[in-house]
Parts: structure tokens; sequence; C-alpha cells
């Protein structure tokens, strides 16, 4: 479109702001070279003076695009854009904190940048994965705080956990995907990372706003592809086919550095694919270490899982070590209550739960980790699925010495004596 058509378009939209009119003017302001030439800003200045007063949608709209166009940030034009903004907000968002974390009224914020952050804004939602470059978080957005100007987040992947970010931050640079099961399998530490083709097809299908492949790589870094060594991370960045995994054989981190029960149950699996022998003296003792450390809570809420680690990690260990590695769980992990007379059924269900392959490296751990009194108390509450682990390595005799001492045994003791 030349000067003079587009000087009339201004014209007529300045004189008649209807949405045919405001919607031509927008198309062709979208079709401009970016950041918008110094007379087309003059221009629009004749438009910004005549749409002082109040706005409608498709006007506020029009702001907002010339503004993401590069248009030039002058006093009218600051002031006309201030209030597209708040016309285009919800109520509950266009208060004081809201607009301070856009920059509206920032003179050293410009324009382009505040049309960036309400774009974001608009388009965040409950429910939504974000990605915090600058921290590399990966978080579940909740619900936008508009009086503290706040957004509330949560784990995502078992990343991170529940927090208040302020929208100052979260709004210039946050990663916005749309939620889908796919997404989980991009930021989990996999042994071996999907394909980085599939990691980049995922991201651009999920992803509100185009990223660039240097914001892919970033993501990459912080999801699924952490456990990778520099060379290893370019090499399946660039298509390579088999990227070294995370186990024994080709190992960026050893299972006993594993810094979560989930991540060390993963680095175990991979170890245990790729042929991993008997626990090393060192190996043993950064185990016994994570356990000794590991905190009750976390125990109880992933007692399923640390029960294969443990299971896992017994089968692995020279009999010499097993006491001393495992004993830090002892009255932590719910499966080895310290005093299992006291312990409540629901609180020992865990072993009902976990499959037989899980249960009797479990049991046998249980005989070298817990004192006879222990137990002997213990299996008077299993159920009958675990006393089947137990019964090859437990005395007949002591069972019913133990049976005819303790008045509150389980239905389940009783049917197998």
């Amino acid at each position: 479109m030349n000067s003079s058509a587009f000087e009339d378009l201004v014209m007529n939209a300045a004189e008649r702001p209807e949405k045919a009119v405001c919607c031509e003017l927008t198309k062709a302001v979208e079709e401009m070279q970016q950041p918008l030439a110094a007379d087309i800003s003059e221009k629009l200045e004749l438009l910004w003076e005549a749409w002082s007063g109040a706005l409608s949608d498709v006007q506020a709209s029009f702001c907002v695009t010339a503004a993401s166009r590069g248009a030039a940030d002058t006093p009218l034009f600051r002031k006309v854009f201030a209030t597209a903004v708040k016309r285009l907000l919800p109520p509950y968002l266009s208060g004081p904190s809201v607009m301070r974390a856009l920059g509206v009224r920032d003179d050293k914020r410009p324009p382009v940048e505040v049309a960036a952050r309400l774009r974001c804004l608009m388009m965040l939602k409950a429910g939504m994965i974000l990605f915090m470059p600058s921290t590399k978080r990966w978080a579940v957005a909740g619900t936008v705080e508009a009086v503290s100007g706040t957004l509330t987040v949560s784990a995502f992947a078992g990343s991170g956990g529940a927090a208040r970010l302020p929208l100052e931050v979260v709004l210039p640079e946050a990663v916005l995907l749309n939620p889908g099961t796919e997404l989980s399998r991009l930021v989990e530490p996999l042994v071996r990372p999907l394909p980085s083709e599939m990691f980049r097809g995922a991201l651009a299908r999920r992803a509100v706003f185009p990223l660039s492949d240097d914001m892919m790589r970033q993501m990459a870094h912080a999801g699924c592809a952490r456990g990778l060594e520099p060379v290893a991370f370019e090499a399946w960045w660039n298509g390579g086919a088999a990227a070294p995994a995370a186990g024994a054989a080709a190992a960026t981190r050893r299972s006993c550095d594993g810094r979560s029960i989930k991540e060390m149950a993963l680095l175990l699996a991979a170890e245990a694919k790729a042929g991993a022998g008997k626990i090393t003296a060192d190996e043993a003792a950064a185990f016994k270490t994570f356990f000794s450390k590991l905190k009750p809570e976390t125990a109880a809420r992933e007692e399923k899982q640390l029960s294969e680690v443990v299971g896992t990690v017994f089968q692995r260990l020279d009999d010499a070590q097993v006491a001393d590695v495992l004993t830090p769980l002892v009255g932590k992990a719910s499966f080895w209550p310290a005093d299992p007379s006291a312990a409540t059924l629901s609180s020992l269900v865990v072993w009902g739960d976990i499959s037989v392959k899980v249960m009797e490296p479990l049991a046998k751990a249980s005989f070298k980790v817990l004192p006879p009194a222990v137990l002997s108390a213990l299996v008077m509450k299993l159920p009958l699925k675990a006393l089947n682990c137990f019964a090859p390595n437990l005395d007949s005799g002591v069972l019913l010495e133990t049976v005819c001492r303790y008045r509150n045994c389980g239905a389940d003791i009783m049917m197998k004596e």
C-alpha cells in the first residue's frame, strides 16, 4: 500500500472508526515492515489524536497491533495505548498491580514489549504448562491474583513445586504450552530421551506462540535431555540415532547420585538394562546418604516407588553392605515401621500393592535389616500375598510362638498358619 492510500485509510478510520475500516487498517499495518517506518508512525499520530477519548474493542485491538509492529512511542500514542490495554483486559485484571506488571505507564518500557506482555497475559489460562527460561522451571499455571499481581503455579512432571510468581517476571519470558499427555515426556529426565525431532514437533504443536530453535534447545536442556553431556546433547539434537543413556554403561549420572526417588528408579532401570554389576563401596555410601537424608513425608508419599528402588538396590548389594545401606530407612519407610505392633494396617498396605517381583527381594532385605523382634511383629500384620514371600525364611515354630504371643495379629497370618 502506497503512502497516499495509507493516509486516506488513516483519515477514514479517524472520522469513522467502524469495524470494517479498523480491520482494513489493521491488515495494512500487519503487512508492513517491522518496526513501522517513521512516516507511517507520523500519519498514525493523526489517528491517536482523533481517538483520545473512549475506545471500542476494535479500536483498542488496532492500538495493540500498532504497538506490536513498532509504532513510535510518543506521549500521545502512550496515552491512547494505555486506554486500549485497559479496554481489552477483563475488569478483574485491570487493577494497578497488573497494569504495573504490563508496564503500560512505564516510559522506559517500549510499547512493543508491553504488547508482548499483554498478549501473554491474554492467552494465559489455568492448566497451561509454563517454562521459565531464567530459572529453567517447568510448572502448571494456576490463577492470576490481580490484587498482588502474581500467578500461582504448581509442580509439573516432578519439577518444581507450588509457588506464587510475580507477573512482572512471568509475562516477559514465560513460554506457554497447551496441556497434553505428551508434554510430560518432554520434561521428565528420561534414561534415553525421545528423538529430538519428536521433541521439537511436540513443542511446535503445543506452543501457544512460535518458538525459536534457541528456545527449544533451552527447554531440552531443562527437560528430558538434561542428563546428557554437551557432546552427547549436540549429537542428540542433530538427530543422532543413539544418544548415550543416563545409566551405567554410558553414564552421565549414577543411580546412587539420583536427586529424587523417581530419578533414582529411572537410573537403576537403565543400569539394569546395561547389565550393571554389584554396587561399589562408594556407591553404597552414596545410597546410604540418600536414604539417611530422605524425609519421612517423601518416603510415605512415594512408598511404592521407594520399595522398588530398595528391592533393586538390595539385589546388587553384597551381604555385608545391606544392613549398613538400608537401615536408615527403618522407621522412615512405611514398609519398615520402627514398631510394627503400633502400625496400622493401612500404613502397611504397600506390601499388598507391590508386585511379587519387587516383594521378594524386599522381603529378603527385611531379614537383613530388621531385628528379630521387629520382624516377628511385622509379619503379624502383613497381607497373605507378602507372607508367601516371607514364608521360605520363617521358621514355622517361631511363627506359631509369635502368633500365640500376639493378641492383635491379622486375619492373614491366621490363614497362613
